[in-house]
């Protein structure tokens, strides 16, 4: 709230004194922290010039056919959007690099392709008596998981299977032509690790997703009761062989997540 009424009245202050950039129907704002989706205009334009610095700038007015536009370019934002950039006028600032031919408008519409550097958050997931990788393949999860796995765990226990994970974090690659038969969805929690592809090892043998789907083997519908029950993603018939805990469900903290592990992991 204090941000917000600074800003307000940073905006006040620095505004009041640009008739130039207000006549204009801009706003006098600071660069490096606004978007501006009508575009900034040229620093070195004379009559749209503001006070405050070097990083102050007018920005310029979206009206209502300005917003349409956005709307309608938004359409073809997805190439930037699978490849974890934003969309914007090419004059707003971009904390990484511009590419083209990513988004949808005019030519000074352009994808800010940010990149970030760090550690990888998730985490290998140590193997249990119940939950374990086929084959010894490595258990990569987002921490917040781990503790459903620990769940899933459990329930295996408690059923007397095995759950053998298959593969677990995927990186996510830009797919232009998704086939929803062959290719993970597009808000896939493979990508923000939390999801495993597993088959079940019952005391009467393998148990793969069809299995799973019919109950066919001894401990089978015992195991996906209790992963209901937990509040877990065991796939249905359509994808038995997936655990996942519903994080997709908020399309903006699984976008947000995304972008944090683009670079790093």
């Amino acid at each position: 709230m204090l941000k917000t009424i600074a800003a307000l009245f940073l905006l006040f202050v620095v505004t009041g004194a640009q008739p130039s950039c207000k006549d204009a129907r801009g706003a006098c704002l600071y660069w490096p922290t606004n978007d501006c989706m009508g575009g900034w205009a040229d620093k070195e334009d004379a009559e749209r010039q503001c006070n405050g610095g070097n990083h102050f700038r007018c920005c310029m007015a979206c009206d209502t056919q300005c917003m349409e536009n956005q709307e309608e370019w938004s359409v073809d934002d997805e190439p930037c959007e699978d490849a974890l950039g934003i969309c914007q006028n090419s004059t707003n600032f971009c904390n990484g690099k511009y590419e083209d031919g990513l988004c949808g408008g005019p030519g000074e519409r352009k994808c800010c392709d940010t990149k970030k550097e760090g550690d990888c958050p998730l985490v290998e997931y140590e193997p249990t008596d119940a939950v374990m990788g086929y084959d010894d393949v490595e258990i990569r999860v987002h921490p917040d998981f781990a503790d459903s796995l620990d769940a899933v765990g459990d329930a295996a226990r408690d059923c007397d299977v095995v759950v053998k994970v298959v593969f677990s974090f995927r990186k996510r690659r830009f797919i232009k032509n998704r086939n929803p038969k062959t290719d993970p969805p597009k808000y896939s929690n493979f990508h923000v690790g939390h999801a495993v592809h597993v088959f079940l090892d019952t005391v009467d043998g393998i148990c793969f997703g069809t299995c799973i789907a019919a109950a066919e083997k001894p401990g089978a519908s015992c195991f996906t009761n209790r992963l209901t029950k937990l509040g877990l993603n065991w796939g249905g018939k359509e994808l038995p062989f997936n655990i996942d805990d519903g994080f997709n469900s908020d399309v903006t903290a699984w976008k947000k997540l995304l972008r944090e592990l683009k670079d790093v992991c």
